[in-house]
Parts: structure tokens; sequence; C-alpha cells
């Protein structure tokens, strides 16, 4: 059973053009948490984990693994933990890894772009200066405040 908070971020990341997350979030939350199982198992790979449902449980050997169900009241937590996982993280790297490019070259940040067969596929937008991760900070924290139940922020 998926909460009603969460549904109520599924409508708004679909309205949004965020479907792709939103099915991620909704998938997730219903088949519930990975956590180790009891029994030992044998060491498996983080490659292989993806196929063999084990995870790694930060010791020296990997544990097999089951879905744990979310309880309702966890369930919004879980979901901005995934939305942290797939927006906020990324943008700050990609801050980070133009501030030191800049630091290792010409002592300012470096526009990041991906190209493929000599065509850009991806670049940040000019609205964002190399190296800038105010976005990603703001974003992290309006899911906070989410997560808090604070008003929202005045805009402008």
């Amino acid at each position: 059973m998926i909460s009603r908070d969460v549904r109520r971020l599924v409508l708004i990341l679909e309205a949004e053009g965020y479907g792709f997350l939103a099915g991620e979030i909704l998938g997730e939350v219903d088949s519930g948490r990975l956590v180790p199982s009891d029994d030992a198992g044998e060491g498996v790979s983080l490659e292989a984990a993806f196929e063999t449902d084990r995870i790694p449980d930060g010791r020296s050997e990997d544990r097999p693994c089951r879905r744990q169900p979310i309880p309702l009241d966890e369930q919004l937590a879980e979901a901005i933990g995934i939305l942290r996982l797939r927006l906020v993280e990324p943008a700050r790297r990609l801050a980070e890894a133009e501030r030191l490019a800049g630091d290792l070259t010409i002592g300012e940040p470096v526009r990041f772009a991906l190209i493929e067969d000599d065509e850009v596929i991806s670049a940040r937008s000019d609205l964002v200066a190399p190296g800038d991760d105010r976005f990603a900070v703001k974003l992290d924290d309006l899911l906070g405040r989410i997560l808090s139940d604070e008003p929202p922020m005045e805009v402008g």
C-alpha cells in the first residue's frame, strides 16, 4: 500500500513531466527497502548483486537481501531519499567536478558537456554558472522542508 503523501508526490512529478522518476518512486516504495537477510550466504560482487538480490553490507563479504515493506509513515522519507539520490546528488557532484577541473587547469570552474559523435547531447543551462550548486542546495532544502512540514519559502 502506498501512502497518500507519496501518491500526491507522484502526481506532482507526473504533472511536471517527471513520470520516469514517479514510476521509480512508486516501484521502490511498493517493493519495499532492501535489507540484508539473516543467513550469511556467499560473497557477491556489486554487479552480481543487481542480478541476484544481494547487497553489500559494508563488511568483507556480501550478504543475501530481502525486501522489507516500508511502513506508511516512513514512505515519504523513502521517496524524498530517492529524489535526493536522483536529482540533488548528481547536480552537486557535477558542480564539484566543474570546480575541481577548473582548479586543476585554468583556475576557474569549467563547464562540462556530454558529447557524442561531435554533437553536444547534454549541457548545463547557461543560466547556471559552471561549478554552481545553488539549485541543488535549494532543492535539497525544499525536500527537507517537505519532510519537516515547514511552510514553503517565498519565491522571489
